[in-house]
């Protein structure tokens, strides 16, 4: 925790704060049981397949925070097709109205 401040008296210069509270890893971010959603395979080689107790809003980003695929899942198993996306690392998001998950999957097709 801790609070950044940069300031400059000279004219046409903002005065830029920042408050940082304690960070939490990917991990810890989930209001989920244990085990509610599944995503599989990790590593995948192109099609992920989601099963979800619950309708839910599905974002998929890279490890820049872009978003590369947002779509809305409404049956309790669907496929996902990452066939397009270069290998590596990315994060699957799970949200509903209450509730929020984020899984780390691997994509290698090789």
């Amino acid at each position: 925790m801790g609070t950044w401040m940069a300031e400059c008296l000279r004219s046409n210069v903002a005065i830029i704060s920042q408050n940082v509270s304690q960070c939490t890893s990917i991990n810890n971010q989930t209001n989920f049981i244990e085990n509610e959603v599944k995503i599989y395979p990790n590593p995948s080689n192109g099609i992920l397949n989601i099963i979800l107790p619950f309708n839910a809003q599905v974002i998929i980003t890279n490890q820049l925070g872009e978003v590369l695929i947002n779509e809305l899942l409404q049956t309790r198993e669907s496929l996902i097709n990452i066939k397009d996306l270069p290998n590596g690392i990315y994060f699957v998001k799970v949200l509903d109205d209450s509730k929020v998950q984020i899984i780390k999957i691997i994509k290698n097709d090789n």
